[in-house]
C-alpha cells in the first residue's frame, strides 16, 4: 500500500490503519463448515460433535491419551498450589484435597497390575480439570473428591486393598453410576 495512491494519506507518528474489506465472510465461513460438527439437527436429534465420546472413540484410545498426558501436566504443576487452587474452588479443606492428590496421582499401591499408581482415567481427569480451573463444576466431581478421600483413608488408614475400599466408597460415593449417567446423557 502506498499512502496517498491506494490508501489514504498519513502522516509522521500515524497510529491509524487500514484493512481490507473481504464483503460478507462470516456467510462464507460457515457455509464452508456447514455439516462439519453435527449438534442437534431440525428433527431435534442430538448429532456428533468433536468431543470425544463412545461414537468417534469407541475403544477409548485417544480419552486414555488425553487422560495420560493430563495427568503428566498434573504432575509437573507446583503441587501445593494445585491443593490451594481446588480447596478454594471447592469449598474443601486443603488436607482433603492433599489427600485426594496424592492417591490420584502420586501413592503406589498393591493393584491387580503390580504395585504402581492408578491408571490415568478420563472422567478423573475431566473431573479434576473443571476442579482447578473453578468453571462447570459438576455434581460428578464433588462426588469423585468424596470417593477419593474416602478411598484413600480406608486404604491408608485401615490397610485395606483397593478392591475392597472401593466396594465400600461405592456405596456411599458411586461414581461409576455418575458416569454412566453423565455417558447416557451425553448419548
Amino acid at each position: 500500500m502506498v499512502p496517498g495512491v491506494n490508501a489514504p494519506p498519513m502522516h509522521p507518528h500515524c497510529r491509524s490503519t487500514t484493512v481490507p474489506h473481504v464483503g460478507n465472510w462470516r456467510d462464507k465461513f460457515f457455509k464452508d463448515r456447514q455439516g462439519k460438527y453435527r449438534l442437534r439437527d431440525e428433527d431435534g436429534l442430538k448429532r456428533e460433535s468433536g468431543a470425544l465420546n463412545n461414537i468417534n472413540d469407541p475403544y477409548m484410545e485417544r480419552r486414555t491419551a488425553h487422560a495420560e498426558r493430563y495427568y503428566k501436566s498434573v504432575l509437573y504443576r507446583n503441587k501445593n498450589s494445585e491443593i490451594k487452587i481446588v480447596a478454594k474452588n471447592t469449598g474443601f479443606r486443603e488436607s482433603t484435597i492433599k489427600r485426594v492428590y496424592e492417591h490420584m496421582f502420586e501413592n503406589k499401591y498393591e493393584l491387580a497390575s503390580g504395585y504402581s499408581n492408578f491408571y490415568p482415567d478420563f472422567y478423573m481427569a475431566n473431573s479434576w480439570m473443571r476442579l482447578r480451573e473453578g468453571k462447570h463444576i459438576k455434581k460428578i466431581d464433588i462426588l469423585m473428591l468424596r470417593h477419593e478421600a474416602l478411598e484413600h483413608y480406608l486404604m491408608n488408614k485401615y490397610n485395606y486393598n483397593y478392591d475392597k475400599a472401593h466396594d465400600i466408597v461405592e456405596k456411599k460415593y458411586n461414581y461409576n453410576e455418575a458416569i454412566k449417567e453423565l455417558e447416557n446423557n451425553n448419548s
